[in-house]
């Protein structure tokens, strides 16, 4: 026997873990809770991404990708179904689509790869700059040459993050089996792997597993992708997973689509987690959610809270709405969007609409009185007393008795969500839920909220974290009365269209106004003939003043705005309005 090969695990300890040794650290993904699954990243080593067709496996890839390239670290992406020139597309109109608030609006990559639209300056600028180090080669070549390209490039000094889209089309020697193919792919970049390049492999699934929850059962070929990958992701829909029926045609024309990443198999580390996503598959974009499981990993920013922040939205909630006529709101591009209501609600009534929505996305099936407070006040603690829950109960009852269509036809039209014959109508109830011994449940395949599927479909849905609820003056905290609730989502409603720098009204935005008859003073129910005496109504606006003069100081503490001024009649916004998910 030959001493060639032969190594003690002594002399592979010292060389591996020595003191003078620097292991190479995983790559983030771009997604926190992701990363934290996989315990920092995608380490060298072999990840294989696998879905069925539609769900998005390139997009996410082209979106690690492009993250990991603006961070610095050189990317090979072999590209064997798409050209460069549409990776480019679709990289340049995820960049549009994030630039500023998630409510403003975006250009595909079909737009843009047709010669429809043309990007913006700075959306341009940002890829060019960004994408310098992310290297495409759309030609079709075998995993040798793969490989061989990864270990030139290494050559140069540097170990590229080595991308490869997929592996059922990778080539493989002339007069092969398809299981062949796969199985000499899979050699050849498992070599590549645990050479110390970190690899992300895509692959498809077995038709029969389409449309069911992702299983190590479900890859082509999958005795040797299971052996072969360290890491082992799953991309599927959210709703595979529930009990009963689902209909992956319905979620596949969601806006965003609700889809998650499972890990079902992890060499060095846990399996059975899972991260959910929102994918805006119109603009190429994954965005991480805040209700994922994530196999029970603590919340890192706090949970998601939404508004939405329609033009139709703030006509009910200005109530300028008059009950069972038409309202007409001329929105994108001057289009005019109609709406009808069967009943009046209040400011604070659409207050708890938004509290019910955030609920839904968190995945609650059912809600009570106190988790509608509990969200309404971004505190998990709050318990409910008898007269507020009386308070919510009557507006939940409102929402439900309230019927609502909205006709957005000519809007989605203009949007070019919509082809020439179609058209989009919204019905129903303003709040599907129904009353279960104390509590409200959401009833199975019915729309539960229409101005929040309007508001989705539109993009004009605010999101932000806890700690802008949890305000605190004079070293304590805000009371949860049902004007200070109101008060904290009108503000963050007007901070949140300054910071949208597309936004035609945030100008106007910036200037508040105490006087009555202002929208801050309509949207806290403040109306001088429910006074006896001009004291007691001057006493009472100056009060309501105070509280939100103490509310931008402490978002100017926080941080999420950095200078007003107080007028004599109000305050205007001087400074800048930051992004509320950093702070």
């Amino acid at each position: 026997m030959q001493n060639a090969g032969l190594e003690s695990l002594s002399a592979v300890l010292a060389r591996q873990y020595g003191q003078d040794r620097t292991r190479p650290r995983p790559l983030p993904t771009g997604f926190p809770r992701l990363d934290a699954l996989l315990g920092g990243g995608l380490s060298p080593g072999l990840t294989v991404l696998g879905g069925s067709p539609g769900l998005g496996k390139s997009t996410f890839a082209l979106q690690l990708a492009a993250g990991a390239a603006e961070r610095g670290v050189p990317v090979l992406y072999f590209s064997l179904e798409m050209s460069g020139a549409r990776l480019a597309a679709k990289a340049l109109s995820r960049r549009m689509f994030l630039a500023g608030p998630p409510q403003r609006e975006g250009i595909t990559a079909a737009q843009l790869y047709n010669g429809e639209a043309r990007p913006t300056e700075e959306a341009w600028q940002a890829v060019r700059r960004g994408l310098e180090r992310l290297y495409v080669i759309d030609t079709v070549l075998p995993a040798a040459e793969i490989a061989r390209t990864a270990g030139d490039f290494r050559d140069r000094g540097e170990t590229p993050l080595v991308i490869v889209d997929y592996l059922q089309i990778l080539p493989a020697p002339r007069g092969s089996s398809e299981k062949q193919q796969v199985e000499e792919s899979l050699k050849q970049l498992s070599r590549l792997a645990h050479g110390g390049f970190p690899v992300l492999l895509i692959s498809s699934l077995n038709r029969s597993s389409y449309n069911g929850s992702m299983q190590l059962d479900a890859f082509k070929e999958s005795g040797g992708i299971e052996y072969s990958a360290d890491v082992l992701l799953g991309l599927q829909f959210c709703a595979c997973r529930g009990r009963g029926g689902w209909d992956p045609n319905a979620e596949r024309n969601k806006f965003p689509r609700q889809v998650e990443i499972a890990v079902l198999k992890q060499r060095y580390g846990l399996s059975g987690g899972t991260v959910r996503f929102r994918y805006y598959a119109e603009f190429d974009c994954f965005q991480e959610t805040e209700e994922g499981d994530a196999a029970g990993l603590p919340e890192r920013r706090g949970p998601l809270f939404v508004m939405n922040n329609t033009k139709l939205c703030n006509e009910i909630r200005s109530g300028r709405a008059p009950v069972g006529e038409a309202v007409s709101c001329r929105v994108f591009e001057e289009t005019v969007t109609r709406c009808r209501l069967s009943g009046s609600l209040s400011p604070f009534d659409c207050d708890v609409a938004d509290a019910v929505y955030t609920l839904l996305l968190r995945r609650q099936k059912s809600f009570s009185p106190g988790d509608v407070l509990r969200v309404l006040s971004g505190d998990a603690r709050q318990t409910i007393t008898r007269q507020k829950r009386q308070v919510i109960t009557a507006s939940l009852e409102r929402l439900r008795n309230v019927e609502i269509a909205i006709d957005c036809t000519a809007e989605m039209r203009a949007r070019g969500k919509l082809g020439l014959e179609e058209t989009r109508e919204l019905s129903g109830p303003f709040l599907s839920a129904v009353p279960e011994e104390g509590r409200y449940v959401f009833p199975k395949d019915v729309l539960p909220l229409p101005l929040y599927t309007y508001g989705e479909l539109t993009t004009q849905m605010i999101s932000f974290p806890q700690c802008l609820l949890e305000v605190r003056a004079g070293g304590r905290r805000l009371s949860n009365t049902e004007g200070n609730i109101c008060l904290k989502r009108y503000l963050i409603r007007r901070l949140e269209v300054i910071r949208n720098r597309r936004s035609k009204a945030g100008p106007a935005m910036r200037s508040l106004s105490f006087q009555e008859g202002s929208g801050l003073m309509t949207a806290l129910g403040f109306a001088g003939r429910s006074y006896q005496t001009e004291a007691a109504r001057e006493a009472r606006r100056k009060a309501l003043a105070k509280t939100a003069m103490d509310v931008l100081e402490y978002y100017r503490r926080l941080g999420y705005l950095t200078g007003f001024t107080p007028r004599s009649d109000g305050v205007t916004i001087t400074g800048e309005v930051r992004d509320p998910w950093q702070l």
